[in-house]
């Protein structure tokens, strides 16, 4: 009776525990369900919060470069998160903090968690010995204008001016897509909003013209 009742729980925990991956798309694979129910029999709870953490910020990350990728609104998201990376990146070189941990300190600031992630394994290949172009490369979302510059930086001992320059680069490309953005929605709300009164207009004065049709 007991093992039962045990049973029944753990089979309870581990669908409590599947809910947060079928809400961002990943439900756990029967293989995946049994290690689970085994680890939590097991006592093992240490491990299965460390793998329900993994697969959230797994299943966020690939949220967030979907994100990146829509059209038009994807790419200003992107720019904006770039320009601040290189900002902050480039400020805190500038006052003379050493690379991994200014990495570090960015990587911490951004709200992004994919690149959030990126710039962490960047500071981490970094201290291995690698070069900042190196461990940024193969990414999929730093474009090649940033490693192109980030690699004429380090070659030439340059790179807090040439990660400033990226950032004023990303910043007035950002200013321009924004100003095209509001041009464009600008006649749209015009238009919502002269619907919208006439609508009311109708619906105000529809009323007393029926009124007066029947008084006829």
């Amino acid at each position: 009776m007991t093992d039962t009742l045990l049973s029944s729980a753990t089979k309870e925990v581990v669908i409590g525990f599947e809910r947060p991956f079928v809400i961002i798309g990943e439900r756990i694979n029967p293989t995946g369900r049994k290690k689970l129910a085994e680890e939590m029999a097991a006592g093992n709870f240490d491990t299965v919060i460390a793998d329900a953490i993994a697969q959230v910020e797994a299943g966020a990350q690939a949220l967030d470069r979907a994100r990146m990728k829509l059209p038009l609104l994807g790419d200003i998201l992107l720019k904006f998160r770039l320009a601040q990376f290189s900002r902050t990146l480039g400020t805190l070189l500038t006052g003379g903090i050493p690379l991994v941990p200014s990495l570090e300190v960015s990587a911490g600031a951004m709200e992004s968690p994919a690149l959030k992630r990126i710039i962490e394994t960047a500071a981490v290949r970094v201290s291995e010995g690698q070069s900042l172009n190196t461990a940024l490369a193969g990414t999929g979302i730093i474009p090649d204008l940033i490693s192109e510059m980030i690699e004429v930086g380090e070659s030439t001992g340059a790179l807090p001016q040439m990660l400033v320059s990226v950032a004023e680069f990303y910043e007035e490309e950002l200013n321009t897509k924004l100003a095209r953005l509001l041009a464009l929605v600008e006649p749209l709300l015009l238009v919502v909003m002269g619907a919208t009164i006439l609508v009311i207009l109708v619906a105000l004065y529809l009323p007393i013209f029926s009124i007066g049709s029947a008084v006829r």
